[in-house]
């Protein structure tokens, strides 16, 4: 799926790639762990990154939170007790995390959290400190994210929740 700025520079494209182990090992998380192809486009740099950075579920469920800022039935981020904004979609993995800035029937504002090993090279650390997160914002008209969120769907199809123990 790509998710592209109106103005025509800024993206996030994400494919599965693979799982993370390719044999069933019997447990839920490492079963189940994606390895995630991303390209991205700030203002002023491009890069990729390629991670285990998703569960299938997680992956499954932000097809529907697109599908949900979309059609406008998705809050807006809040800002937290330090008056930052932070991801309204985070994952168990923290390199990828999404929130929703504004929606106007129009265009969508939303925020893209890409950190750590997904981070823009100028901005890559191993620390987790959420002061050392990095977002973009992508204007995106609805379309474009009912779009991104059914390609994303055909995607995830080679790749099914794996039951543990299988």
């Amino acid at each position: 799926m790509e998710i592209r700025d109106v103005g025509g520079i800024r993206f996030l494209r994400l494919e599965p790639f693979s799982y993370q182990f390719a044999a069933v090992r019997g447990d839920p998380f490492d079963d189940n762990w994606l390895v995630v192809n991303g390209k991205a486009r700030s203002d002023s740099e491009q890069w990729r990154f390629q991670e285990p950075c998703l569960l299938v579920g997680e992956a499954l469920a932000l097809s529907e939170w697109l599908r949900r800022v979309a059609s406008g039935d998705a809050e807006p981020m809040a800002p937290d007790d330090a008056g930052r904004l932070r991801p309204t979609v985070e994952h168990v993995e923290p390199n990828v995390g999404f929130g929703l800035v504004r929606f106007a029937a129009d265009l969508v504002v939303l925020r893209v959290f890409l950190w750590l090993e997904s981070g823009p090279p100028s901005a890559r650390t191993e620390s987790r400190d959420p002061d050392m997160e990095w977002f973009m914002d992508l204007a995106v008209p609805p379309a474009a994210l009912r779009a991104a969120a059914a390609a994303w769907d055909v995607e995830l199809e080679r790749f099914p929740q794996r039951a543990a123990g299988r």
